[in-house]
């Protein structure tokens, strides 16, 4: 038979081991962390300052930037409009449904609440058995 004292101690060795080894990893991934964010700002906040851009870089970037802004708004407002065609041509075709495929309706006998579950029927030599059509 166990001893339950001798179990409690174990547990307890263990859980101290596990929060031992988890509060390591927690340091180890916070001093990660540090560095990382310490590596970002100087790329990106403290090296463009020490090293002066010339107009020509500033007009460069800034062409390059509305370019690729055009790009993306004229890219936008093509899919905006092809959206709005595809619903004007649906609508005007009766709004038929836009999934093809057999299904029947699953009716929840007498509850108070009716309710109707479409099933799309089996295809192709699978038959379900459980379900009627």
């Amino acid at each position: 038979m166990r001893d339950p004292t001798s179990d409690l101690a174990r547990s307890y060795d263990l859980s101290t081991k596990v929060g031992q080894v988890l509060q390591r990893r927690v340091e180890l991934a916070q001093e990660r962390l540090n560095e990382r964010i310490q590596g970002a700002y100087r790329r990106h906040l403290e090296e463009p300052w020490t090293r002066p851009i010339s107009p020509w870089e500033l007009f460069a970037s800034w062409q390059e930037y509305a370019t690729g802004l055009a790009q993306r708004s004229i890219l936008f407002w093509e899919t905006l409009g092809q959206r709005g065609s595809n619903y004007l041509a649906h609508d005007r075709a009766g709004k038929p449904p836009v999934l093809h495929f057999d299904y029947f309706h699953l009716d929840s006998g007498g509850d108070p609440v009716r309710l109707r579950l479409p099933l799309r029927k089996p295809v192709g030599g699978y038959s379900a058995t459980c379900l009627s059509g």
